[in-house]
């Protein structure tokens, strides 16, 4: 007959839950793609695309007339395909989209001019920003611009 010996037992036991523990730390919901705006050089957005986080405000007005905003978007570490950032208006009626070449090894940003997301602003109270690739053909929402007042904001859906 076989004797049970609890210490074995504890000990086996412990391991199982270390194990456990440090299986299930592990999110699966990072790792796939993300994105993030940049104002001039400062980070203002960085999502998870899996994610559900708290709304992110950007406020832009005219003294950021001659700043620029760049986006970065990752498709599981990799740069996508003829890629292209729209605005839309609250109708989701194209506005303005900027096209950029495909990058040949460095993640290189897509670039666009404040003055030329204000400039749209002053007709339409709502824009939408997209993103949309090759990998991405029916395009994600990014961000909504929408006034306040004298204020621009860039919130993150």
């Amino acid at each position: 007959m076989r004797q049970i010996h609890p210490a074995k037992i504890a000990v086996r036991s412990g391991l199982f839950l270390i194990f456990s523990a440090v299986l299930f730390s592990f999110s699966l919901s990072r790792g796939g793609d993300v994105f993030k705006i940049f104002l001039n050089d400062k980070m203002v957005v960085e999502q998870f695309v899996s994610e559900k986080t708290s709304v992110k405000m950007l406020t832009l007005d005219q003294s950021n007339l001659n700043d620029r905003i760049s986006i970065y978007y990752s498709h599981c570490g990799q740069i996508g395909k003829k890629r292209a950032i729209v605005i839309r208006d609250a109708q989701d009626q194209v506005l303005k989209e900027w096209r950029f070449t495909d990058s040949k090894g460095e993640h290189q940003p897509m670039v666009m001019a404040v003055k030329d997301i204000l400039q749209l602003q002053k007709n339409h109270s709502k824009l939408k920003v997209y993103y949309s690739s090759v990998e991405l053909p029916g395009g994600k929402l990014l961000a909504t611009v929408v006034s306040s007042g004298k204020n621009t904001r860039i919130t993150r859906p």
